[in-house]
């Protein structure tokens, strides 16, 4: 049985698409990462990167690529990140609104009943 494994996303378009939205200048990059031009240069050419590279590029952002990365991922997989709280919590307290309103409804048609009969 064959595994599909699909090509790994191009992380130069990744860098490129982030510097041109937020306007970074290869050469204050550079200067912040205390690296020749040239080898950031060439993390943009490159189809991949090292993880390092990325990794102090993000911190030098301030910025998780590793993130948009992960997003490319299917739903499914699974990680050692556990799930958000707080989307759960903020479901938890959607549904405790839901069932507040839908017992506020329920008294404002009984009242309006009661005034029509």
């Amino acid at each position: 049985m064959q595994y599909y494994i699909p090509e790994a996303p191009n992380t130069s378009v990744l860098l490129k698409t982030y510097y041109k939205k937020n306007r970074i200048y290869l050469s204050a990059l550079a200067r912040r990462l205390q690296w020749p031009l040239v080898t950031l240069s060439s993390c943009n050419k490159a189809k991949t990167i090292k993880v390092s590279r990325l990794w102090a590029i993000s911190y030098a952002l301030r910025y998780n690529f590793f993130q948009d990365l992960a997003d490319q991922l299917p739903a499914d997989f699974s990680g050692s990140r556990p799930a958000t709280p707080e989307k759960d919590i903020e479901m938890a307290e959607l549904k405790r609104q839901i069932e507040i309103l839908q017992a506020e409804k329920n008294i404002l048609l009984e009242a309006i009943k009661s005034k029509i009969i």
